[in-house]
C-alpha cells in the first residue's frame, strides 16, 4: 500500500493540510473521501483474501489477524445511512465531534 494512502488515512485533516503547505502541494487537489476508501478497499480485500485462503483450516493466527482487522476497521469508521437507498461511509478523524 502506498504511504501516503496510509498516512493520510490515519492522521487528521489539519496535520495533513500542514504536511502538505509545508510541501508546497495543493490541498484542494486531495480528496479525502476517496484516499481513504482507497486505504479502506485495500485492507479489506487483503482481510477477505487471508480469511479465504484460510477459511476451515482452524489456523487461530489467521483468525486473530482478521478479528484484529476487522475490529479495527469498526472502531475507525462510522457507517450512515445518507438516504434510504444509500449507505456513506464516514472516517471518524474527518468528521468533527
Amino acid at each position: 500500500m502506498p504511504k501516503v494512502i496510509r498516512e493520510i488515512y490515519e492522521n487528521d485533516i489539519a496535520s495533513i493540510e500542514k504536511k502538505c503547505q509545508m510541501q508546497s502541494y495543493p490541498i484542494e487537489n486531495l480528496d479525502f473521501t476517496t484516499v481513504s476508501l482507497c486505504y479502506l478497499n485495500i485492507v479489506a480485500g487483503a482481510i477477505f483474501s487471508i480469511g479465504f485462503k484460510y477459511l476451515g483450516t482452524g489456523n487461530k493466527q489467521a483468525f486473530e489477524l482478521v478479528h484484529e482487522y476487522t475490529m479495527q476497521l469498526f472502531r475507525k469508521v462510522k457507517i450512515t445511512q445518507s438516504s434510504k437507498d444509500a449507505i456513506g461511509v464516514v472516517h471518524t478523524n474527518f468528521t468533527k465531534n
